[in-house]
């Protein structure tokens, strides 16, 4: 469950290296919204699910005892973050040239 979770960060730290080539700006913004994310899912925000950095800590935390949920709403987000940007990622890679 917390692999599906972290896909979305994954993907987003994929796009944001794509971009920037340099190392410092995409380590920078992974920092700031592991901190941003760990705020909100620790506070309780009724939206962290739009946040992919808040996935993971919302994947560890049961909200009630008993069996144990996989697909829970922050996996289908992580999900669909992990698709969209691995998709813009690869039109990015594609229209690159290679010398």
């Amino acid at each position: 469950k917390l692999f599906l979770a972290s896909l979305g960060i994954l993907s987003l730290q994929f796009f944001i290296s794509l971009v920037w080539a340099d190392f410092l700006k995409p380590m920078g913004f992974g920092f700031i919204g592991l901190i941003s994310g760990l705020i909100t899912a620790s506070k309780g925000w009724e939206y962290a699910y739009t946040i992919p950095y808040a996935h993971p800590v919302m994947a560890l935390s049961l909200k009630k005892p008993g069996p144990v949920e996989i697909f829970t709403q922050e996996i289908y987000s992580s999900l669909t973050y992990a698709v969209v940007f691995f998709v813009i990622g690869y039109f990015i890679v594609a229209k690159k040239s290679i010398k």
